[in-house]
């Protein structure tokens, strides 16, 4: 039998291996109330890998609470040398379990006896010294220790302490700065393209060569602007941009007012503007107020319900404007910042974009245009580095789709999914479950879907509804 491989004092964290620390993140939350969870990309460390050799460990994480145990989801880049990412890499489920030793060397020591030996060891840029052992020939994981500094302690502080009397908004964060000797937010190697599409993140597409850059959408230290903002998906989008950290957040509305609370919430990295898409004295005045955007979310929308021709003229001109002409003229002024600045732009579409809707078909038809300007857009933006991506939501539980009966994805979810795509220049992402039965059916039912796209969907969401 094995000798306890955990100290009296116990496991202070439990670590899974994830694809997309964001997207994990949010997904724990909505499953286990867990949170919320702080993400650090890139924690500078000094590494040696099992032969004593210089290495090094680039990876992500995310730290959040469950219970009296801290969870860590960390995310392995392929920037970390081949010495260790054999070692440290696992493709899903339990990375780590982590304790603290008071004497390090001897707890290392003691753990080389019970036939688990050090695969890495290494230093923070705060002092802080940590080592994982092989231990998953026995208990099929890693363990690691690391020391009591006083940086990490209010790390495990801060986190814990969020935690109390969490009211379960906001799930994933940008871990802030915790003061001298805590966790630095230097990043000292490149941050890599995330591959879409695996796990339960959502399902996206890309176009060969992706943008011609090289790099990918940024959105930590970047200038957003959103616009629909003061509420459902939009406002969603904002708290998602700002966990991301974003630099400022450019929050669209109509009336600006709608945002005070938000504001008073989230802070000062929002910034309410007045913009009626259709305005074009809106449209000029935010081109003219914000110069230093990067990047633009498309977001503010109409849905009229009702038939084709049972729709008057004038709401159907009202839905081109909102939906298809304001967001064109916007992004023909904001063209050349975002140029300079190699930008990118997030349209937020819908599935009525790509399959005709029984409820809404002029909304549809509005969207399908979208759908053929944002295409085209990212053809003609894509030498410029501008990256343009188009997320097709579901059914989204907010004040629009209030009546709609049918399973309903979270804003947050919605929100974070598309943001994760769009970073990795996806062309085209399905951010929630039903979007992604969507996908299947136009990449294996395409004559359903041309032919009788009302039978088609009811069909499907007869599918989501029986889960």
């Amino acid at each position: 039998m094995l000798e306890a491989a955990v100290p009296v004092r116990g496991a202070a964290q439990l670590a899974y291996a994830v694809d997309d620390v964001r997207g994990a993140a949010l997904a724990w939350s909505g499953r286990t109330g867990a949170g919320p969870f702080f993400v650090r990309d890139h924690p500078p460390a000094v590494a040696q890998d099992a032969h004593g050799d210089a290495a090094v460990f680039c990876h992500t994480s995310a730290f959040g609470q469950w219970g009296s145990v801290q969870l860590e989801l960390v995310q392995v880049h392929a920037e970390t040398s081949a010495s260790l990412r054999e070692a440290l890499q696992a493709s899903a489920g339990l990375h780590h379990v982590a304790w603290f030793a008071d004497d390090l060397a001897a707890e290392q020591q003691r753990l080389v006896g019970l036939g688990w030996p050090r695969v890495m060891a290494a230093r923070t840029s705060s002092g802080s010294g940590y080592a994982f052992h092989d231990a998953r020939h026995d208990v099929g994981h890693l363990v690691e220790v690391y020391e009591p500094t006083e940086g990490l302690r209010r790390l495990y502080d801060h986190v814990a302490a969020a935690s109390r009397d969490w009211d379960g908004r906001n799930p994933v964060r940008p871990l802030p700065d915790l003061g001298p000797a805590g966790p630095s937010a230097e990043r000292p190697c490149p941050r890599p393209r995330p591959r879409p599409g695996r796990g339960r993140r959502a399902r996206s597409r890309t176009s060969p060569g992706g943008s011609g850059r090289g790099v990918r959408v940024q959105i930590t230290g970047r200038n957003v602007l959103v616009t629909g903002a003061n509420r459902g998906l939009g406002l969603a989008i904002v708290e998602a941009l700002l966990a991301r950290g974003a630099a400022t957040v450019y929050a669209g509305a109509r009336d600006p007012s709608t945002l005070d609370g938000a504001r008073d919430r989230l802070g000062d990295r929002v910034v309410a503007v007045r913009l009626d898409v259709t305005s074009h004295d809106d449209r000029t005045a935010v081109v003219a107020s914000c110069p230093d955007v990067d990047l633009v979310v498309s977001n503010a929308g109409l849905a009229p319900a009702g038939r084709v021709l049972d729709t008057d003229e004038a709401l159907v001109r009202e839905t081109f404007e909102v939906n298809v002409f304001g967001p064109l003229e916007l992004l023909r002024g904001l063209a050349p910042a975002l140029r300079v600045r190699s930008g990118g732009v997030l349209f937020i579409n819908s599935l009525t974009g790509l399959v005709v809707s029984r409820s809404s078909p002029v909304y549809g038809a509005s969207k399908a245009a979208q759908r053929m300007l944002a295409a085209a857009l990212r053809e003609q933006l894509l030498a410029d580095g501008v990256v343009v991506t188009t997320s097709h939501a579901g059914f989204v539980d907010t004040d629009m789709a209030k009546d709609v009966p049918y399973p309903k994805a979270s804003p947050e979810e919605v929100a974070e999914r598309s943001l994760a795509a769009w970073e990795a220049e996806a062309a085209v992402v399905f951010p929630d479950r039903f979007a992604e039965m969507v996908e299947d059916a136009l990449l294996t039912r395409m004559r359903e879907v041309l032919d009788e796209p009302q039978r088609l969907m009811t069909s499907l969401v007869s599918d989501l509804q029986r889960g």
